[in-house]
Formats: C-alpha cells, sequence, structure tokens
C-alpha cells in the first residue's frame, strides 16, 4: 500500500468512528500502554485533535501526571516545519492553533535530546514500524533531532497494514504501536 492510499483509508475509517467508540478506545489503549511500559524519567505525548478524531491522549497524559512522570508536548511551528516542546502540567493553558492543534501557552522549554520517550500521532503503520501521518514530516525532524535511544511509540484504532511501500530514508520507523487490542512491537 502506498501512503497516500493508506492516508485516505485511514481518514474515512476515522471519520465513521463515534464519540463513544474514541473515548472507549482511546481509554483502552491508555490501559495498555500503562500495563505494558515501563515509566521513562520524560515522555513527549501528542496533544490530540477530536476533529481528526485522534486517540484521545488525555488518559495518558492524566496517567503520567497522576504518577509524577514529566511530560511534555509539542509547538508547531508551520512556517519552518518544527517543533519545539514544553514541559505540559495541568497549569498550562491550552489553545488552539490556526492549525486546529491544541498546544500549551508558555511553560518551560525541554531539550529533545531529554526525551525517554515519544508517543506518535499516525494515521496508519505496517507490520515492520514504518508509519504514516499527515505528510507534513514534523515528527520525522522531531525525532531525528532527539537521542538514538528514545522510544517512539504510536497509537493508533486499527491494525497495521501489510506493507508501507513507499518509505523514505528521512522517514524514522516506530519501536511499538499501541492499538485497543494489542502491541506491536518491530
Amino acid at each position: 500500500m502506498l501512503k497516500a492510499e493508506a492516508r485516505k483509508v485511514h481518514k474515512d475509517l476515522r471519520a465513521s468512528l463515534s464519540e463513544n467508540h474514541i473515548h472507549e478506545k482511546s481509554q483502552q489503549i491508555a490501559e495498555r500502554f500503562f500495563l505494558e511500559f515501563e515509566p521513562k524519567s520524560l515522555t513527549h505525548v501528542f496533544l490530540s485533535m477530536a476533529r481528526l478524531k485522534e486517540v484521545d491522549t488525555s488518559y495518558i497524559i492524566k496517567g503520567l501526571q497522576h504518577n509524577d512522570l514529566v511530560t511534555c508536548t509539542g509547538i508547531t511551528d508551520f512556517e519552518s516545519q518544527s517543533m519545539k516542546n514544553v514541559a505540559f502540567t495541568e497549569e498550562i493553558e491550552l489553545v488552539t492553533s490556526s492549525f486546529g492543534i491544541p498546544e500549551p501557552v508558555g511553560g518551560p522549554l525541554v531539550n529533545d535530546l531529554d526525551i525517554d520517550r515519544v508517543l506518535i500521532p499516525l494515521l496508519a503503520f505496517d507490520s515492520f514500524g514504518n508509519r504514516v501521518g499527515y505528510g507534513k514530516g514534523f515528527y520525522d525532524k522531531f525525532l531525528a533531532n532527539c537521542n538514538g535511544k528514545v522510544e517512539k511509540i504510536g497509537l493508533s484504532f486499527f491494525e497495521p497494514v501489510e506493507r508501507i511501500q513507499d518509505t523514505h530514508f528521512s522517514d524514522i520507523p516506530l519501536d511499538a504501536c499501541i492499538t485497543p487490542d494489542a502491541v506491536f512491537n518491530f
């Protein structure tokens, strides 16, 4: 399957999901995350875009904060197509960017090299850990700046496709992907 086809198929699949389904499956993904993965010092967690029916990461964020684990999230810069990370606490105010992305206002910046684990939004992934996002390359650029030991975990409502054929040398594969029913390790 080509990236464009995987992107379209999975956008259509997501569009068919009900709000109840999204919350139920997001809770299952969060439970699986806490059962299967040991705590890390600093975890980057994306903030979900409800309009795109992404996995709701609020359950994971609350669980990490409840256990006093440090989390950070990204602030995107569409001009430079880059992302910087900000420590995320319950007190930080969120605003929706002009691109519909919830982002924190203020907060201390976090060095990409200090991040131990990254939870990555995606549309599709394959049985080899290749992923398909929205096509802007924000996470590939961000992950390239992280330390070589950073753990890269995707979150998906759906099972993997067989193979994404048109991967690029700059595409950074996942180490694992969590779905409501399983954890796929690569």
